[in-house]
């Protein structure tokens, strides 16, 4: 909140700076007042010098804050696995590895219901990769140990802008305990 502040007030007296600096320059064109050429160029450095302060703070907000999410991620009791479109796990929790056994880079199998439905010839097994109106479902994962854990998958990774990254699917694994395999069918 601090730093916010800060950063708020700089971009405020970079704008004045710079409105001065512009004031000064029509001056100068006008009137041709000896000295304003080297007051402007001050003026410009003191801006670009004020930038550059934005700019860390900037990058020391964005840093605190990605220390923070990776906090959270790792201390989640839910756990959090993400895959590429190839299964393969780009992020996953500590909760996650605990409860599937799997870790960075492993493939993850196909999930029960997956696993059970029937596909056509040169379909997609994986229902979310077949019905991309379909942004989430339940069902089974299997785990490394041939137990099966509770999971709510989607299809798309939401960004901080809003905007859907379609090329990561996030899966949520509940609780701490295998699951009865059930291949029913995925709710909305």
């Amino acid at each position: 909140m601090e730093r916010t502040r800060r950063i708020r007030g700089l971009v405020g007296l970079t704008w004045a700076i710079l409105l001065l600096a512009g004031v000064l320059l029509v001056v100068e064109a006008v009137y041709a007042v000896p000295g304003f050429a080297a007051t402007i160029a001050i003026l410009l450095v003191a801006a670009l010098a004020v930038l550059v302060l934005i700019s860390t703070d900037v990058r020391l907000i964005r840093r605190n804050e990605y220390v923070r999410f990776r906090e959270l991620f790792t201390l989640l009791s839910d756990g959090i696995i993400v895959m590429d479109p190839n299964r393969s796990i780009v992020y996953i929790n500590p909760s996650a590895a605990r409860m599937t056994g799997f870790g960075l880079r492993d493939v993850v199998p196909f999930c029960l219901y997956c696993q059970r439905r029937t596909v056509q010839p040169g379909q997609e097994r994986c229902l979310l990769a077949t019905e991309r109106h379909r942004h989430y479902f339940e069902s089974q994962m299997p785990t490394k140990t041939g137990d099966w854990v509770n999971v709510g998958m989607t299809l798309h990774l939401r960004t901080r802008y809003g905007h859907y990254h379609p090329r990561r699917w996030p899966g949520k694994a509940r609780g701490g305990t295998a699951a009865q395999p059930q291949a029913h069918p995925p709710y909305l």
